[in-house]
């Protein structure tokens, strides 16, 4: 079920744990990020996150959802596909308290933020969080840095670019929100 990136592994052997490759930045240190469980005591984004989204249909014949999970803060991510929304929010809900860390990713779609009214207005719920920038394919506030090595990529990806820590999109690929 778990495996790293490049789409080896799984489990190790007599081991319930899913394995994977870490995520440092150039300077060999992860940097701590909000984690799933903080950002999920914000009442509004909770209920959004508890939401099902929208999908686009896609002829894509693979599961379209991933969740990553790290085990420990600063630790290795890991992921696992799973073919709906629902399977991977179960999953989560069922192991949000024994990982550090996980995110609900969609492989092929970008989620726009939580929209509130503010004062007769629509606009996007972003909590203040320094250094961090909504990811519309982790559906969550991350950071992006740049990586010689990313858990998520190819050896052969550009490493010149800050990308989501989570899920390795490329910033300058994604639409920013405030």
């Amino acid at each position: 079920m778990w495996e790293s990136a490049r789409g080896v592994g799984g489990l190790d052997e007599g081991s319930t744990e899913p394995r994977g490759r870490s995520d440092q930045n150039r300077g060999g240190q992860a940097r701590m990020m909000l984690t799933l469980r903080e950002q999920l005591q914000d009442p509004i984004y909770k209920k959004w996150f508890s939401t099902p989204p929208r999908e686009e249909p896609s002829a894509a014949k693979s599961p379209p959802w991933w969740v990553y999970v790290q085990k420990k803060p600063g630790g290795r991510w890991r992921r696992a596909e799973f073919t709906s929304w629902k399977a991977g929010y179960k999953y989560i809900a069922k192991n949000i308290k024994k990982y550090n860390d996980m995110a609900l990713v969609h492989k092929r779609q970008e989620f726009k933020p939580p929209v509130v009214r503010h004062m007769g207005k629509r606009k996007y719920h972003l909590p203040m969080a320094q250094g961090h920038v909504w990811c519309g394919y982790c559906r969550r506030l991350t950071r992006f840095s740049y990586f010689k090595k990313h858990h998520a990529l190819p050896k052969w990806a550009n490493s010149g670019e800050r990308r989501c820590n989570i899920c390795g999109i490329r910033l300058a690929a994604i639409k920013r929100y405030s």
